[in-house]
C-alpha cells in the first residue's frame, strides 16, 4: 500500500499559552511537523478567553487547514465553529478536554474518572 501527497498537509493546533500540557504537545507536533513534512500553524490566545479562543479558532477555520487540533476548554461558547468546520469537511480532533462527539472526529486525552480512581487508589 502507498500514498501520495498531492499538497503538503496543514494541521492547524488551536493552543492557549501559559499551559504546560499544551506547550509540550505543540513542541512534540512541531517536531512530528518536520519529521512527516506537513504545515503547522499554531494558533489561540495566551490566556483562557472565550471570546479570544472563538476569534482564534474563527480565523483558523478561514485558512482552511487540512486538520485542526484543539483543547475545547468551553465547548459552548465555540460549538457553532465546529459545525462551520464540519460542513467544510476540516476534521477537528480534541486534545486534553472533549465535547459532543458529533462535534470532533477523535479525542486524545486522559479518562479522569480512571484517573481519579488511581490517585485515590495510591493515597490509600
Amino acid at each position: 500500500m502507498s500514498f501520495s501527497i498531492i499538497s503538503t498537509p496543514t494541521c492547524a493546533i488551536f493552543s492557549t499559552g501559559g499551559d504546560r500540557v499544551v506547550s509540550f504537545l505543540c513542541n512534540g507536533i512541531k517536531d512530528a511537523s518536520k519529521e512527516f513534512g506537513f504545515k503547522l500553524k499554531i494558533i489561540g490566545p495566551s490566556v483562557l478567553d472565550d471570546t479570544q479562543m472563538y476569534e482564534a479558532l474563527q480565523n483558523a477555520l478561514v485558512e482552511n487547514p487540512d486538520l485542526i487540533v484543539t483543547t475545547p476548554y468551553n465547548f459552548s461558547a465555540i460549538q457553532g465553529l465546529y459545525t462551520q468546520a464540519k460542513e467544510k469537511g476540516i476534521p477537528i480532533i480534541n486534545i486534553s478536554s472533549d465535547s459532543d462527539e458529533a462535534g470532533r472526529v477523535s479525542f486524545i486525552g486522559t479518562d479522569n474518572t480512571a484517573y481519579g480512581q488511581l490517585a485515590a487508589d495510591y493515597i490509600n
